[in-house]
C-alpha cells in the first residue's frame, strides 16, 4: 500500500489517508492535519509541524550549579531537572554538542545527552489532547 501511495504521490496525485496509525502516516505522508471534534485544528507539512519537537535528554549529577541551569535558557526556557536527568526542547539536534560543552564548562558531569525526535503519536496529544477530540 506505502508503495501504491508513494508511486501515485510521485506523479503529483494527491491521497488523503484518514488514520490513527499514526506511525504509518509518519512513514507514509508528508503533510498532516489534526482533526478535533469534526474542525481541523492544526494543519501543515509533516517536516513544519514536527520542526522544534526534539528534545535533549542529560544525565548529570547533582553537582550543577543554579547559574548553569538558567544559563541553559539561551536555548530555550522549558528546561526542568528532575534528579539526575536534565530535559530542555531544542530546535534541532544540532543544538546537543553546544549543550553538551556549556555543561561541561559550567562543572557538570555529564553521563550522557541523548537527541530524541518527538513522534507524530506525542504531537498529536500536544495539539489534540488525550481524549482524540471525538
Amino acid at each position: 500500500m506505502r508503495d501504491i501511495i508513494r508511486s501515485l504521490r510521485e506523479h503529483g496525485t494527491a491521497v488523503f489517508l484518514n488514520s490513527h496509525l499514526l506511525s504509518e502516516v509518519e512513514i507514509t505522508c508528508d503533510r498532516v492535519a489534526f482533526i478535533k471534534h469534526g474542525e481541523v485544528v492544526q494543519s501543515g507539512s509533516l517536516r513544519a509541524l514536527m520542526n522544534g519537537r526534539m528534545t535533549v535528554r542529560v544525565k548529570v549529577h547533582n553537582n550543577l550549579p543554579v547559574h548553569a541551569l538558567a544559563g541553559l535558557s539561551r536555548w530555550r526556557d522549558d528546561v526542568t531537572l528532575e534528579d539526575d536527568m536534565l530535559s530542555l526542547h531544542v530546535a534541532t539536534e544540532d543544538d546537543a554538542p553546544a549543550i553538551n560543552r556549556y555543561l561541561i564548562d559550567q562543572g557538570a558531569d555529564v553521563y550522557s545527552l541523548q537527541p530524541y525526535q518527538a513522534t507524530l503519536e506525542e504531537l498529536f496529544v500536544e495539539i489534540v489532547g488525550t481524549d482524540g477530540g471525538l
